[in-house]
């Protein structure tokens, strides 16, 4: 038997880096330090809080201090943003733990459904290590339960703006507030943040004390001013003072104003007013965007200009504190909510209806091509058709040389471009925008910016991302967000690809009567396409293999044995030889489970000759190949040869083995169990696969042994 060891070929060092010096904060530094100390000595792992207002610093001080222990936290330190500052923005946990597993480089393929699956393999792989969760912006004590590694040796730390939401952890987790500074301490932030050489503090000290007050002890306010002063030389401490009391007195004339911080909204106006023109077309852009967050391609198409010119204003804008520079050329707004609610009213308020149309226009343009390049890149042997005229020189990160295992999950390697994002990670990193313009687009059908049909063929192009890493929630919404727009286009082939892929998802979720529906629903739309049409045997053979099988897993293996024979003609016209080995295993597994084994073991035999054809031609599939030999082996049992079908089930452990597939080696372990005539024996084998399936977190096969287990159980009772 073998068990998987999941020792993490990679350690995560997430902890965003710090520009802002701590001042003050002595004693709430204290009290982290010695809430870190009790790390490993507590038999648990130790959960901290640190709460304020918003503005306070509590974010910048928690980081500053535990970036001063990393060194004790040798496994990894994770660092996820819940954004819980507005409404309707607190991150899924499950997204956190989808990312932690990837950059883990674990394979979600095979449990990229099963949330509890993948909540196992994180506690299996943070046991009894020295890791660090930093958890910024949380709004409720289940985000923060969700992610408690399963050590004595880790920590949690989260930040947030309201510890009445997090009560449920006061029990257990220490609570440090942050509360707001006083005046000598916030004059202290300007002073240093400026730099101690800047003449203009000590010069003017009628100002500063005026600055200071309009600061209102919050440190968020005194960065932003200081950013301001110090990108610009020229600028009097009584100018900035003058411009913030200017746009203060002039947003008190607008009551219609919704402010939940409206010491802040002065300094965001003082501070845009002075941006120059391409540094304010990105700010009110990224108010356009549906998410404070945007990569440096599709600014730079957004100017009309290459990557260098784009990152200048990039640049100042993080200079003067309304922007972040992250991983992977990614920028976003300082702080998500308030900060990206500023720039969605500069836009409205300063960009015309044309710019904020041609800005939504841009962002569904660039996100279509570099979900078509994306998706190419996922599975090799995809073609997402032509892409709309007009996209094919839109400059996009380097995906080329990113390797693709046979389809079933990406392997990051050897990049061309190291610093650009692999296209698994830009998928990701881009699904909450093209969700977001997505929506936008389908509810304003008719009026909405963007290529004709651009949302169903990003549906179309992510699909292969889903398959191989989950997603579950962001894939259901997406591809139902895609049949809407391809009905709306008139587009039959396309909701009838987009139907499949809806009725795959549902299949991998094991529910089987709503993929049916879906797979009923993506024939009725393939039925419409002109038959003599080579490009519509796909659809119709894909969508009656797909009735097949669901309908086969819904006990009608009569009926599912029809639609796979009217599936394989398709096929044959097509001569794929991949499409055909899986027909033909299908079929031969069906008509094993209808008790004709020869008859199985004829179609299995035509099924191997279509992979070795495959092989042949440079595209070998061993998942497959092994596959048809676990069909094999249980054709055999009913013909009662089971000497051969032992060995058929070992040959194909061993691929899975080799290959890195735990859940198909088990289920091989599982198949080599069923050989025995020997009721023992198969309880031993079987026992070993469950032990197997076990150690990997399968909670759904264990559950299926434990019920075969529960038969031989009762036949031995009896």
């Amino acid at each position: 038997m073998h068990v998987h060891n999941h020792q993490p070929s990679h350690v995560p060092r997430q902890l965003p880096p710090l520009s802002e010096g701590i001042v003050d904060r002595d004693r709430q530094r204290a009290e982290i330090g010695a809430v870190v100390a009790r790390v490993g000595t507590t038999g648990r792992p130790v959960l901290l809080v640190v709460h304020g207002s918003y503005g306070s610093g509590r974010t910048t001080l928690a980081l500053d201090r535990i970036n001063e222990f990393v060194g004790r936290f040798d496994h990894g330190q994770v660092y996820a943003e819940f954004g819980g500052i507005g409404p309707g923005n607190a991150t899924d946990p499950g997204a956190v733990i989808d990312d932690f597993l990837h950059e883990m480089n674990v394979d979600l393929s095979e449990i990229k459904h099963d949330e509890k699956a993948k909540h196992k393999r994180f506690r299996s792989l943070t046991a009894n290590r020295r890791i660090l969760f930093f958890l910024e912006d949380v709004v409720s004590a289940s985000q923060v339960w969700t992610l408690v590694p399963n050590s004595p040796d880790a920590m949690v730390v989260a930040t947030s703006t309201s510890a009445a939401r997090l009560s449920g952890l006061r029990r257990d987790a220490e609570m440090i507030e942050v509360s707001p500074m006083d005046d000598a301490h916030i004059r202290e932030v300007l002073v240093s943040r400026v730099g101690g050489d800047d003449p203009r503090p000590a010069a003017e000290p009628r100002a500063m004390d005026a600055l200071v007050r309009l600061c209102g002890g919050l440190p968020l306010l005194a960065v932003l001013s200081a950013d301001r002063l110090a990108a610009d030389a020229g600028k009097s401490v009584a100018a900035l003072v003058e411009e913030v009391r200017e746009h203060g007195a002039s947003r008190a004339l607008e009551p219609h104003k919704d402010e939940e911080l409206p010491s802040l909204r002065p300094f965001l106006d003082a501070s845009y007013a002075n941006l120059t023109g391409e540094e304010a077309r990105i700010y009110r852009a990224m108010g356009t965007h549906p998410v404070p967050e945007a990569d440096v391609w599709l600014v730079a198409g957004l100017l009309g200009t290459d990557l260098k010119s784009a990152e200048r204003p990039l640049a100042n804008l993080v200079r003067v504190g309304l922007m972040v520079n992250l991983p992977g050329h990614r920028y976003r707004l300082r702080e998500p909510f308030h900060f990206h609610k500023h720039a969605a009213d500069m836009a409205h308020d300063d960009a015309s209806a044309a710019e904020r149309s041609a800005a939504r226009d841009w962002f569904a343009r660039y996100y279509l091509a570099g979900a078509h390049a994306a998706g190419e890149r996922l599975n090799l042997r995809a073609r997402y058709g032509d892409l709309p005229p007009g996209l094919d020189g839109i400059a996009l990160p380097d995906f080329t040389g990113t390797l693709c295992d046979a389809g079933y999950g990406l392997r990051d390697a050897e990049l061309k471009a190291p610093d650009d994002p692999p296209p698994a990670r830009w998928v990701r990193d881009t699904l909450p925008a093209v969700i977001g313009l997505a929506r936008q687009a389908v509810e304003n059908a008719g009026t909405a910016a963007g290529p004709h049909g651009w949302v169903y063929r990003v549906a179309m192009a992510t699909d292969w991302f889903f398959r191989a890493h989950g997603h579950t929630t962001e894939r259901f919404e997406l591809v139902e967000l895609g049949v809407h727009d391809a009905r709306a286009c008139g587009d039959a082939g396309a909701v009838a690809y987009l139907n499949l892929q809806w009725g795959l998802a549902y299949y991998d979720h094991e529910e089987h009567a709503n993929a049916l529906a879906k797979f009923e629903q993506a024939l009725e739309w393939a039925l419409e396409l002109d038959d003599r049409d080579a490009d519509t045997w796909y659809p119709m053979g894909a969508a009656l293999e797909g009735v097949g099988l669901a309908t086969w897993r819904l006990g009608r293996p009569a009926d599912a044995l029809a639609s796979l024979r009217r599936s394989y003609e398709y096929f044959v016209r097509l001569d794929r030889a991949r499409s055909l080995g899986l027909s033909l295993m299908h079929q031969g597994a069906v008509r094993t489970d209808l008790g004709h084994p020869d008859e199985a073991l004829a179609f299995l035999e035509r099924s191997r000759a279509a992979f070795l054809r495959l092989a042949a031609e440079g595209r070998r599939d061993q998942v497959n190949e092994a596959k048809v030999l676990l069909r094999v082996s249980a054709a055999l049992i009913l013909a009662g040869r089971r000497g051969e079908a032992a060995d058929a089930a070992e040959r194909a452990r061993r691929v899975f083995r080799s290959l890195g597939r735990p859940l198909e080696e088990g289920q091989a372990l599982e198949a080599r169990a069923g050989t025995e005539a020997d009721p023992r024996e198969r309880a031993r084998r079987l026992r070993a696969a469950r032990e197997h399936f076990a150690g990997n977190q399968f909670a759904k096969a264990v559950e299926r042994v434990d019920e075969k287990l529960a038969e031989l159980d009762d036949q031995e009772d009896g």
